[in-house]
């Protein structure tokens, strides 16, 4: 077995071991990327009273036309901390990136969930801070395999990862 087959069955075990810090689920499509960092879609009507039972960070990527007031609202009168950082399919920019880097950064010690209408935006959003600490493409395309679904935002990752130019030199560690 090369050190690539190796490296990638650790990640999958890790990714397999990997066990919401949640009693429940907060979405109907979610999962653990990172030692508390879940990617989820559209959050579930009851998703407050289960973050409210853990130091929890919303980083909500939906745009404000895709109905984001309810959920902010609902989420502040319960004292979770949420952060609209909104997001299209498109392929996000360097910018956009290292702000995502930075609020993960600053949030680093709390259970952070990173979420869209669907999980691919956040996706998305994850696989580019991955290729910046540098990965390849392959690997981040590992990493959130279970909640990128669409072909366009798929080849939204190819593309931030052309953008970079050399997408195997890290810029900045994942927080």
């Amino acid at each position: 077995m090369t050190s690539t087959h190796c490296g990638r069955l650790a990640l999958g075990l890790l990714l397999v071991g990997a066990v919401s810090a949640y009693a429940a689920p907060l979405s109907d499509a979610e999962i653990t990327v990172s030692d508390g960092v879940i990617l989820a879609g559209r959050l579930r009507a009851d998703a407050d009273a289960v973050l409210r039972s853990s130091d929890s960070v919303v980083i909500d990527l939906r745009t404000a036309a895709e109905g984001i007031d309810e959920e902010s609202h609902a989420l502040w009168r319960a004292g979770i901390t949420y952060i609209n950082l909104p997001t299209t399919g498109a392929v996000p920019t360097p910018a956009q990136v290292a702000l995502f880097r930075d609020i993960l950064a600053a949030n680093r010690t709390r259970s952070v969930v990173v979420h869209c209408q669907t999980g691919n935006r956040a996706g998305l959003m994850w696989a580019a801070l991955r290729l910046d600490a540098g990965a390849s493409t392959n690997e981040a395309m590992d990493e959130v395999h279970g909640i990128v679904t669409k072909a366009p935002i798929e080849q939204a990752i190819r593309d931030y990862a052309a953008l970079r130019g050399n997408e195997s030199s890290p810029a900045s560690p994942v927080p």
